[in-house]
Protein backbone atom coordinates (compact mmCIF):
# COMPACT_ATOMS: atom_id res chain seq x y z
CA UNK A 1 0.00 0.00 0.00
CA UNK A 2 2.86 2.34 0.95
CA UNK A 3 4.79 1.46 -2.14
CA UNK A 4 1.92 2.39 -4.38
CA UNK A 5 1.73 5.77 -2.59
CA UNK A 6 5.39 6.60 -3.18
CA UNK A 7 5.15 5.62 -6.80
CA UNK A 8 2.17 7.96 -7.23
CA UNK A 9 4.19 10.88 -5.66
CA UNK A 10 7.17 10.28 -7.93
CA UNK A 11 5.01 10.16 -11.04
CA UNK A 12 3.29 13.39 -9.98
CA UNK A 13 6.63 15.21 -9.57
CA UNK A 14 7.92 13.93 -12.87
CA UNK A 15 4.85 15.14 -14.67
CA UNK A 16 5.20 18.56 -13.12
CA UNK A 17 8.81 18.82 -14.33
CA UNK A 18 7.83 17.79 -17.83
CA UNK A 19 5.08 20.38 -17.98
CA UNK A 20 7.48 23.07 -16.73
CA UNK A 21 10.05 22.34 -19.41
CA UNK A 22 7.51 22.41 -22.19
CA UNK A 23 5.88 25.73 -21.28
CA UNK A 24 7.06 28.86 -23.36
CA UNK A 25 9.61 31.42 -21.91
CA UNK A 26 8.06 34.61 -20.56
CA UNK A 27 8.30 37.73 -22.99
CA UNK A 28 9.69 41.05 -21.69
CA UNK A 29 7.75 44.02 -22.96
CA UNK A 30 9.72 47.31 -23.36
CA UNK A 31 7.92 50.38 -22.23
CA UNK A 32 6.60 52.62 -24.98
CA UNK A 33 9.09 55.38 -26.07
CA UNK A 34 8.01 58.89 -25.51
CA UNK A 35 8.04 61.34 -28.42
CA UNK A 36 10.70 63.52 -26.74
CA UNK A 37 13.57 61.38 -25.44
CA UNK A 38 15.51 62.61 -22.47
CA UNK A 39 19.11 61.93 -21.61
CA UNK A 40 19.63 60.54 -18.18
CA UNK A 41 22.03 62.46 -15.98
CA UNK A 42 22.08 65.66 -18.12
CA UNK A 43 19.78 68.56 -18.80
CA UNK A 44 18.10 68.61 -22.19
CA UNK A 45 20.02 70.73 -24.71
CA UNK A 46 16.87 72.67 -25.51
CA UNK A 47 16.73 73.75 -21.89
CA UNK A 48 20.44 74.80 -21.75
CA UNK A 49 21.16 78.44 -20.87
CA UNK A 50 22.16 80.81 -23.75
CA UNK A 51 25.82 80.81 -22.71
CA UNK A 52 25.93 77.04 -22.96
CA UNK A 53 24.28 77.14 -26.39
CA UNK A 54 26.86 79.65 -27.63
CA UNK A 55 29.70 77.59 -26.24
CA UNK A 56 28.43 74.45 -27.95
CA UNK A 57 27.77 76.24 -31.23
CA UNK A 58 31.32 77.74 -31.42
CA UNK A 59 33.77 75.32 -29.89
CA UNK A 60 37.29 76.56 -29.24
CA UNK A 61 40.06 74.66 -31.00
CA UNK A 62 43.17 74.10 -28.97
CA UNK A 63 46.37 73.71 -31.00
CA UNK A 64 48.57 70.84 -30.03
CA UNK A 65 51.57 72.24 -31.97
CA UNK A 66 54.56 73.57 -30.07
CA UNK A 67 54.63 77.40 -29.84
CA UNK A 68 56.84 79.12 -32.43
CA UNK A 69 59.66 81.10 -30.81
CA UNK A 70 60.86 83.97 -33.01
CA UNK A 71 64.51 83.70 -33.95
CA UNK A 72 66.58 86.86 -34.27
CA UNK A 73 68.04 87.33 -37.75
CA UNK A 74 71.63 86.33 -38.09
CA UNK A 75 73.96 89.29 -38.12
CA UNK A 76 76.17 89.11 -41.21
CA UNK A 77 79.83 88.92 -40.44
CA UNK A 78 82.00 91.75 -41.71
CA UNK A 79 85.14 90.85 -43.61
CA UNK A 80 87.86 93.41 -42.91
CA UNK A 81 89.39 95.04 -45.94
CA UNK A 82 93.00 94.28 -46.57
CA UNK A 83 95.27 97.13 -45.58
CA UNK A 84 98.83 97.90 -46.32
CA UNK A 85 101.38 100.35 -45.02
CA UNK A 86 103.53 102.50 -47.26
CA UNK A 87 106.89 103.27 -45.73
CA UNK A 88 108.39 106.53 -46.98
CA UNK A 89 112.18 106.52 -46.80
CA UNK A 90 113.84 109.12 -44.62
CA UNK A 91 116.56 111.47 -45.74
CA UNK A 92 120.22 110.80 -45.10
CA UNK A 93 121.01 114.40 -46.06
CA UNK A 94 118.60 116.37 -43.86
CA UNK A 95 117.72 114.88 -40.49
CA UNK A 96 113.97 114.30 -40.01
CA UNK A 97 113.06 114.82 -43.67
CA UNK A 98 111.53 112.33 -46.10
CA UNK A 99 112.74 111.31 -49.56
CA UNK A 100 111.08 111.10 -52.96
CA UNK A 101 112.78 108.60 -55.32
CA UNK A 102 112.30 108.32 -59.07
CA UNK A 103 113.46 104.86 -60.26
CA UNK A 104 113.15 105.61 -63.99
CA UNK A 105 115.15 108.84 -64.11
CA UNK A 106 117.37 107.80 -61.21
CA UNK A 107 117.14 110.78 -58.93
CA UNK A 108 115.88 111.66 -55.46
CA UNK A 109 115.39 114.70 -53.28
CA UNK A 110 114.48 115.34 -49.65
CA UNK A 111 111.52 117.30 -48.32
CA UNK A 112 110.21 118.22 -44.85
CA UNK A 113 107.03 117.04 -43.17
CA UNK A 114 104.07 119.13 -44.25
CA UNK A 115 105.09 119.09 -47.91
CA UNK A 116 102.51 118.14 -50.55
CA UNK A 117 103.72 116.24 -53.63
CA UNK A 118 101.83 116.47 -56.91
CA UNK A 119 103.07 113.82 -59.35
CA UNK A 120 102.16 113.75 -63.05
CA UNK A 121 102.78 111.18 -65.76
CA UNK A 122 101.96 111.07 -69.47
CA UNK A 123 98.60 112.66 -70.33
CA UNK A 124 99.16 113.09 -74.09
CA UNK A 125 101.66 112.32 -76.85
CA UNK A 126 103.00 113.84 -80.06
CA UNK A 127 102.32 112.40 -83.49
CA UNK A 128 99.70 109.91 -84.55
CA UNK A 129 98.16 107.04 -82.63
CA UNK A 130 99.92 103.78 -83.61
CA UNK A 131 97.85 101.22 -85.49
CA UNK A 132 96.25 98.35 -83.59
CA UNK A 133 95.85 100.09 -80.19
CA UNK A 134 93.31 102.42 -78.66
CA UNK A 135 94.15 105.82 -77.20
CA UNK A 136 93.80 104.52 -73.61
CA UNK A 137 95.93 101.45 -74.32
CA UNK A 138 98.72 103.55 -75.83
CA UNK A 139 98.52 106.06 -72.99
CA UNK A 140 99.01 103.26 -70.44
CA UNK A 141 102.00 101.99 -72.39
CA UNK A 142 103.60 105.44 -72.32
CA UNK A 143 102.87 105.90 -68.62
CA UNK A 144 104.56 102.58 -67.84
CA UNK A 145 107.53 103.60 -69.97
CA UNK A 146 108.07 107.18 -68.76
CA UNK A 147 106.74 107.01 -65.18
CA UNK A 148 106.70 110.20 -63.09
CA UNK A 149 107.58 113.00 -65.49
CA UNK A 150 106.74 115.91 -63.25
CA UNK A 151 106.93 116.33 -59.46
CA UNK A 152 105.80 119.53 -57.74
CA UNK A 153 106.56 119.84 -54.01
CA UNK A 154 104.48 122.55 -52.30
CA UNK A 155 105.60 123.78 -48.90
CA UNK A 156 103.85 126.72 -47.27
CA UNK A 157 103.69 129.59 -49.76
CA UNK A 158 106.46 128.17 -51.94
CA UNK A 159 107.03 125.36 -54.43
CA UNK A 160 109.80 123.32 -56.06
CA UNK A 161 109.32 121.64 -59.44
CA UNK A 162 111.44 118.80 -60.86
CA UNK A 163 110.73 117.87 -64.48
CA UNK A 164 112.24 114.94 -66.38
CA UNK A 165 114.04 115.55 -69.69
CA UNK A 166 111.73 115.92 -72.71
CA UNK A 167 108.65 115.84 -70.47
CA UNK A 168 107.17 118.75 -72.43
CA UNK A 169 106.19 116.30 -75.17
CA UNK A 170 103.93 114.33 -72.83
CA UNK A 171 102.74 116.49 -69.92
CA UNK A 172 102.30 120.11 -68.87
CA UNK A 173 104.15 120.61 -65.59
CA UNK A 174 102.44 123.61 -64.07
CA UNK A 175 101.97 127.04 -65.52
CA UNK A 176 103.76 130.21 -64.46
CA UNK A 177 102.13 132.75 -66.75
CA UNK A 178 101.91 136.31 -65.53
CA UNK A 179 99.55 139.12 -66.41
CA UNK A 180 100.20 142.82 -66.74
CA UNK A 181 102.37 142.96 -63.64
CA UNK A 182 105.68 144.74 -63.71
CA UNK A 183 108.38 142.12 -64.23
CA UNK A 184 111.99 142.57 -63.22
CA UNK A 185 114.61 140.02 -64.25
CA UNK A 186 116.69 138.49 -61.49
CA UNK A 187 119.28 135.75 -60.98
CA UNK A 188 120.82 133.97 -58.00
CA UNK A 189 123.24 131.13 -57.31
CA UNK A 190 121.90 127.73 -56.21
CA UNK A 191 123.39 124.32 -55.45
CA UNK A 192 122.06 121.16 -57.16
CA UNK A 193 123.58 117.69 -56.88
CA UNK A 194 126.77 119.15 -55.47
CA UNK A 195 127.17 121.69 -58.28
CA UNK A 196 126.54 125.43 -58.42
CA UNK A 197 124.18 126.87 -61.04
CA UNK A 198 122.85 130.29 -61.91
CA UNK A 199 119.09 130.39 -61.57
CA UNK A 200 117.32 132.90 -63.84
CA UNK A 201 113.98 134.35 -62.96
CA UNK A 202 111.73 137.30 -62.32
CA UNK A 203 110.37 139.44 -59.57
CA UNK A 204 106.70 140.39 -59.94
CA UNK A 205 105.38 143.76 -58.78
CA UNK A 206 101.87 145.12 -58.66
CA UNK A 207 100.90 148.76 -58.70
CA UNK A 208 99.00 150.12 -55.72
CA UNK A 209 98.45 153.83 -56.18
CA UNK A 210 101.85 155.34 -56.80
CA UNK A 211 103.62 152.40 -55.14
CA UNK A 212 105.01 149.22 -56.66
CA UNK A 213 104.60 146.23 -54.33
CA UNK A 214 106.80 143.12 -54.72
CA UNK A 215 104.47 140.14 -54.29
CA UNK A 216 106.04 137.14 -56.08
CA UNK A 217 109.14 135.65 -57.66
CA UNK A 218 110.16 132.42 -59.39
CA UNK A 219 113.31 130.96 -60.96
CA UNK A 220 114.32 128.31 -63.53
CA UNK A 221 117.37 126.08 -63.93
CA UNK A 222 118.28 123.43 -66.51
CA UNK A 223 121.15 121.04 -65.81
CA UNK A 224 123.33 119.01 -68.17
CA UNK A 225 121.12 115.92 -68.48
CA UNK A 226 118.09 118.00 -69.48
CA UNK A 227 116.33 117.93 -66.09
CA UNK A 228 114.40 121.14 -65.52
CA UNK A 229 113.89 122.85 -62.14
CA UNK A 230 111.71 125.73 -61.03
CA UNK A 231 111.04 127.22 -57.61
CA UNK A 232 109.43 130.33 -56.15
CA UNK A 233 106.28 131.63 -54.52
CA UNK A 234 103.06 129.72 -55.06
CA UNK A 235 101.04 131.76 -57.53
CA UNK A 236 98.01 129.52 -56.98
CA UNK A 237 97.73 130.99 -53.47
CA UNK A 238 98.19 134.60 -54.50
CA UNK A 239 97.80 137.20 -53.26
CA UNK A 240 99.62 135.77 -50.28
CA UNK A 241 101.94 138.03 -48.40
CA UNK A 242 105.41 137.99 -49.91
CA UNK A 243 106.86 137.78 -46.42
CA UNK A 244 105.19 134.36 -45.98
CA UNK A 245 107.06 133.09 -49.04
CA UNK A 246 110.36 134.54 -47.85
CA UNK A 247 109.89 132.65 -44.57
CA UNK A 248 110.02 129.29 -46.42
CA UNK A 249 112.41 130.19 -49.29
CA UNK A 250 115.44 128.90 -47.41
CA UNK A 251 113.67 125.54 -47.00
CA UNK A 252 112.94 125.43 -50.76
CA UNK A 253 116.61 126.04 -51.55
CA UNK A 254 117.56 123.28 -49.11
CA UNK A 255 115.18 120.88 -50.91
CA UNK A 256 116.76 121.85 -54.24
CA UNK A 257 120.24 121.33 -52.84
CA UNK A 258 119.30 117.81 -51.65
CA UNK A 259 118.64 116.67 -55.24
CA UNK A 260 120.88 113.71 -56.08
CA UNK A 261 121.31 111.42 -59.07
CA UNK A 262 121.39 107.77 -58.03
CA UNK A 263 122.21 104.50 -59.75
Amino acid sequence: MKSNFYISIILLLAGTLILSSCSPSPQLTAPAMSETPSVLGTQPILNAPPAAKQQLASPTLTSTEAPQIPVAPKTPSLTPLSTFTVTIPTSSIVDGWLVYKNPIYNYEFSYPLGTTLKISSVDGFPGELPAGVTFDEYLLQLQDKYGDLCVIATYGEGFLLVQAPNAWDYVLCGGFGVGDELIVEKSEQVSINGNTYSARGWELYKQEGDKKILYSEFFFIDIEDGTHFAYGSNLERAPAKFEDYLAVKETLLQMLESYRTVK
